[in-house]
This record gives structure tokens, C-alpha cells and sequence, in this order.
């Protein structure tokens, strides 16, 4: 140590006063510059050393204190935990962040960076504003943030960490930011207390249970930016690892079916855009596809209402399965919306039972719908179906009932009965022309009163009618 100053001294041209030697050192500490690269310190005379050395310590101390930055290309998770001492930060670090790390390799195509904080920048995190500087500074979705410290409760020496989860994700609504919020609570451990006994295994379970409640964050995250792709296989790979979690520690069965939700939740989401793209093209490849997707919603939630009348319509159009269709449209009939109203009559309109799908035409229309456009919709589809089966002529009575009920056009339901009756040679269904002819004459009587008096009725026509 001797020959180290007596160089350096050497260098300077002057005997180094006991500050300079602190800065010095402290420079070589923050940066592992050595003397050899001193060479020039004669030259910027008395106060040389001393000006090297303060900016050897005030950039080792920045760079120390500079964030460091999830790789690009990756979802960064920031941990940010605060240790009561250096030597139990050494602890935790090896413990339980670097555990963190371990569990989050792999699995997904686009990787989980583990970021950590130092003890100091750790502290300067304290509420949520802070963090989500911290987020933006380090490029990371996700910071778990607090403290960790060693307490003795009952008399057991335990760990206590109690973190907190802050997620970045799109903008949405307020009130779907708050119900994201309020399941983040109910998922993760805000308070984790830990035994020293077996404390690695402790430490290592705690760490599982925190990334599996922030993979879950970053997947609903994902969802909401319709990275639907990721978030599947970040899900379905939490779903995996999250049965071996202790259950008194960890509120397993509650994650477990909010995944299972979640997964229905991106199946829906795609089985819908692929019926979409049936329904404006007719193109059955869609259809097809879209009905894989239902069914794996129907395995996670089978009385999932939109599922089943996408169900329903995929086994008629694709199969002609009667079988499938009714009975997912049975699993409908205690819901108050009207849209599963107009396919039971449409199944029993096909089945050649008219008086029940009269009953079930009448009812849909006095019932709130799903869409505005519902009996447009069944129109149009019972148009389809008798373009491909044009001798089922029956069909014209549920095009008739349609415009007589739903839209209150007189017209264009006697032209549907009209066609529904020249089909029936064999007079099968005389009763049922001779109720259309009976109907249609008291629409008719309650138009022309309504022409007469004023103001027009607020109550739908077909609600007037028994």
C-alpha cells in the first residue's frame, strides 16, 4: 500500500493529504480505475489529484445510481425491495429475486426480464407514482415494490415482505381500471410472513407465488392490448405451476379460476372476430374455426350464453346437428335477453313444430334483445336456409311471424303466409293458414285505429295482442 501512494504522490509531485487519499479510494472503489491510468495528474497541478479523484467518486456514484433497464424485446418485471441491512439484501437478493429469475426463463416466446433495484434506489420507490417513474425509467410492464425485514413473531424468527404489485398497461375505462385493480388485490400476497427454519425453500416458494401473480398481471395486460397469442401461453402456463402452491399461503383456487376465466375470455374474443368474418362474408371456413374456439369455452364455462347460441348456429349450419343446436339452446332459456328466443323458434320452425315456434316468435319479440337488429338477423338466415333448402316451404311461416310480430309490417307478413300456404298442397298445416288469416285481419283493425286516433300507441302492436 506503501508503494501505491509513494507512486502515486510520484505522479502528482506532492505529498497527498489524508482527504485526497479517501477520495482516491473511493474513486478507485465506485470505478476499479488504478494508478496506471493516472499518468497526466502532474500536469493539472496542486489540486489534481484531489479534481480526478471527486470525479472518479461522482461517477462511480452515478453509475451506481443509474436504473438498470429490462433488455429490448423483453417484459420487464422491476424489483424493487427495500432491506432493512446490506448484509439481508445480500440475502433476499440470493433467495428470492434471483429466484424470481429461475422461474421466469422460458415458456413464452417473448421473454420475462428480471430488473432489480439496489437497496438505494430501492428506497426511493414509496408509492405509485414513484414506481411508475421507476417503470418508465427501467422499460418494465410490471414493479413489485416494499420492504423486507426480519421480525420475531410468537417467538419465530420469520421474514416479513410486503410488496406491492403496479402494472402499466393501454388506457382504458376507470372502472375496468379499478375491478383490474381490486382482482390484483385479492391475488397478491400484500403481506408474506415467512419462517427462518427451511427459510430457502420459504423464500423460493414466496418468489413463485409473487411472479405467478405477475405473469398473471402482465397476461391481463396483454389481453387488453389484444396480444391475445401471449397471454394465452403466459396463462396456460401459470394454470400449470400454480396447483403446486401451498394453500394456506396463497389464494390458489381463486387464481386458478380466474385463469380458467381469462382463457375463456381470449377464446370468446377470437371466436367472436371469426364469426364476424362469417357473418359479413357467409365464407364456412369461419364458421368452422370459430366453433373450435367456442368449444373451449364451453369446456371452461358451459353455461357461457354467448358460447352456446354460437354453438347452436355452427352445428345447424355446418352439420344440420338438431341435436346439438337444442340442447344448447335449452341451456339458454332462463336468461332474460330475447336473442336465444328467436333461435329455439327458428329450431322448432325447422322441425315443422309451428304452433311452439308461433309461441317462441311471439315471445322474442315482447323480449329484450341482444341485438337490435335480432329478428333481421333470423330473417335473413331463414332466407339463406330456404335458398339451400327451398322445399322446406314451412319456412316461409317463420318469415311471416317475423314481420307480423317483430316488425309490425302487415305487407310483407301476408306475402310470407301467402307463400307458406301455395307450398302446403297436401293442406297439412289448414289450421295454421287459417289462424295467419285471423291475424293478420286484427293487425290490420289495430292499424287503422291507430290512424285514427293520435297520438300513436307507445306499446308495440304485437303487445296489444294476445
Amino acid at each position: 500500500m506503501a508503494d501505491f501512494w509513494s507512486r502515486l504522490e510520484g505522479f502528482a509531485d506532492r505529498p497527498l493529504s489524508s482527504v485526497e487519499k479517501a477520495l482516491v479510494l473511493s474513486g478507485v472503489a465506485f470505478t476499479g480505475t488504478t494508478v496506471a491510468f493516472l499518468p497526466f495528474l502532474p500536469a493539472l497541478g496542486a489540486l489534481g489529484v484531489a479534481a480526478v479523484a471527486g470525479v472518479l467518486v461522482l461517477g462511480g456514484g452515478a453509475a451506481l445510481l443509474r436504473p438498470p433497464k429490462a433488455p429490448k424485446g423483453t417484459v420487464g418485471i422491476l424489483v424493487a425491495l427495500s432491506p432493512e441491512t446490506e448484509a439481508y439484501g445480500i440475502r433476499i437478493h440470493t433467495d428470492f429475486v434471483q429466484a424470481l429469475g429461475r422461474f421466469s426463463d422460458g415458456g413464452t416466446e417473448t421473454r420475462i426480464a428480471i430488473v432489480e433495484y439496489p437497496p438505494k434506489l430501492a428506497k426511493t420507490i414509496i408509492d405509485r407514482e414513484s414506481a411508475e417513474r421507476a417503470a418508465f425509467r427501467s422499460r418494465c410492464q410490471v414493479v413489485i415494490y416494499g420492504e423486507a425485514r426480519k421480525r420475531r413473531l410468537g417467538g419465530r424468527k420469520t421474514h416479513v415482505i410486503t410488496p406491492t404489485l403496479l402494472v402499466r398497461h393501454r388506457t382504458i375505462s376507470t372502472a375496468r381500471s379499478r375491478e383490474f385493480g381490486r382482482t390484483l388485490d385479492r391475488i397478491f400476497p400484500s403481506r408474506m410472513i415467512l419462517d427462518f427454519e427451511g427459510d430457502f425453500h420459504n423464500l423460493a416458494v414466496a418468489s413463485r407465488m409473487v411472479l405467478a401473480a405477475a405473469q398473471y398481471a402482465i397476461a391481463v395486460a396483454a389481453m387488453l392490448s389484444l396480444e391475445l397469442d401471449y397471454a394465452e401461453v403466459l396463462l396456460s402456463r401459470i394454470e400449470a405451476t400454480v396447483a403446486g402452491f401451498p394453500r394456506d399461503k396463497f389464494p390458489r383456487s381463486h387464481l386458478r379460476a380466474l385463469i380458467r376465466k381469462r382463457l375463456g375470455d381470449i377464446h370468446s374474443l377470437r371466436a367472436e372476430r371469426l364469426f364476424r368474418q362469417w357473418d359479413i362474408s357467409r365464407d364456412r371456413k369461419y364458421l368452422a374455426e370459430s366453433e373450435t374456439h367456442v368449444d373451449r369455452v364451453l369446456e371452461l364455462s358451459p353455461r357461457d350464453e354467448n358460447a352456446l347460441l354460437r354453438k347452436a348456429i355452427a352445428a345447424f349450419v355446418l352439420r344440420r346437428d338438431m341435436a346439438v343446436a337444442k340442447r344448447c339452446i335449452r341451456k339458454c332459456r332462463d336468461s332474460k335477453n330475447g336473442t336465444w328466443c328467436y333461435s329455439d323458434a327458428f329450431l322448432n320452425l325447422y322441425d315443422r313444430r309451428l304452433i311452439r315456434a308461433r309461441a317462441a316468435y311471439r315471445q322474442a319479440a315482447r323480449m329484450p334483445g341482444g341485438a337490435v337488429d335480432d329478428y333481421l338477423q333470423s330473417e335473413i338466415f331463414i332466407h339463406e336456409v330456404l335458398e339451400e333448402e327451398p322445399e322446406k316451404y314451412w319456412l316461409w311461416f317463420g318469415i311471416g311471424t317475423i314481420n307480423l310480430f317483430s316488425k309490425e309490417d302487415t305487407a310483407a307478413a301476408a306475402s310470407a303466409f301467402e307463400k307458406f300456404k301455395t307450398g302446403d298442397i297436401n293442406n297439412e298445416f289448414t289450421h295454421i293458414h287459417v289462424w295467419a288469416e285471423e291475424e293478420l285481419h286484427r293487425h290490420r283493425s289495430l292499424e287503422e285505429a291507430n290512424d285514427v286516433n293520435t297520438p300513436q300507441p307507445k306499446t308495440p302492436l304485437a303487445q296489444q295482442i294476445e
